[in-house]
């Protein structure tokens, strides 16, 4: 790191947004909401702008040092490089040598390192499947609620409300975690869908937290979600090229499930990420050239 330059990593999810300084001084960290620029762009700016504010402040560092770091930002919901511009000129105010991608990028460069080879599942919120080649960068999913992020919190959370719909219709059979889920709304059909008409993916995922717990007691509607999941992940590693030998990161809150719900010739090549998103973030900040 060039002497009293301030490195500046942003990680920003669709449940939690962090942001990471490396200088001179050292390395300052803070936390706060996050959001998803698909499913709603001028909060997940406010979001991180608040989240940079906080930084600052906590890091001592003034509008013309923010102005001359070098920053990084991975957002959730960034799915091309217009995306990636809208959001970098919302923070064009503050910030003056950034660059904007998916969170992926940022997940990848911290659980691989910034060359190496593997395959990285992000499951969260939202979701991704990633594979590193020789250099070369793929991913599958990662395109939000409505249209993908299968195996998420959001699509699990979603999944057991669309069960338990099914059970009172009779097209599924009943379980402790439908009992519990309907519980959750009064056992009233109605509710479940007045909830899901103006729910976003982090209300749906904050379901999630009952299937895992449910999968851990046995339960068989728990075990269906949790497999339907599984073979989207299966399926998608074997379309990024998933080879025997290949070391396989499993991140986000629901890694350490889906572990166990895979087949164990994947469960066998998980290994643990040399670093977290936050990491992969500051990693890619540093690179950024020198601002002139």
């Amino acid at each position: 790191m060039e002497r009293g330059r301030l490195i500046i990593g942003v990680d920003s999810g669709g449940t939690l947004c962090r942001a990471a300084v490396n200088g001179p001084s050292g390395g300052v960290e803070v936390a706060g909401a996050g959001c998803n620029w698909t499913t709603d762009p001028t909060r997940t700016a406010k979001a991180i702008r608040a989240v940079l504010m906080s930084l600052a402040a906590k890091a001592g560092i003034g509008s013309t040092d923010l102005r001359g770091a070098a920053v990084h930002i991975g957002a959730a919901g960034i799915v091309n490089e217009r995306d990636a511009d809208a959001l970098g000129h919302a923070l064009a105010d503050m910030l003056g040598n950034v660059t904007v991608t998916d969170d992926l990028d940022c997940t990848v460069a911290g659980a691989l390192g910034q060359t190496g080879d593997g395959f990285v599942a992000g499951l969260g919120t939202g979701s991704f499947l990633a594979a590193r080649q020789a250099g070369s960068l793929r991913r599958v999913g990662g395109w939000g609620l409505v249209l993908g992020d299968e195996a998420s919190g959001a699509w699990l959370g979603r999944a057991l409300l669309a069960r338990a719909l099914h059970v009172r219709d009779a097209l599924a059979d009943p379980s402790p975690l439908i009992a519990r889920a309907m519980d959750r709304f009064g056992n009233d059909p109605a509710e479940v869908v007045r909830f899901a008409a103006t729910a976003t993916p982090t209300d749906f995922a904050t379901l999630a937290p009952m299937v895992a717990e449910a999968f851990d007691r046995g339960d068989p509607a728990a075990s269906d979600l949790l497999n339907v999941g599984a073979g989207w992940i299966e399926r998608g590693l074997h379309a990024l090229g998933w080879q025997p030998g290949a070391r396989l990161c499993l991140l986000g809150g629901l890694g350490p499930l889906y572990a166990r719900a895979l087949p164990s010739y994947l469960s066998d090549a998980v290994v643990p990420p040399l670093g977290t998103a936050l990491d992969g973030a500051l990693s890619l900040a540093q690179a950024r050239p020198v601002a002139p």
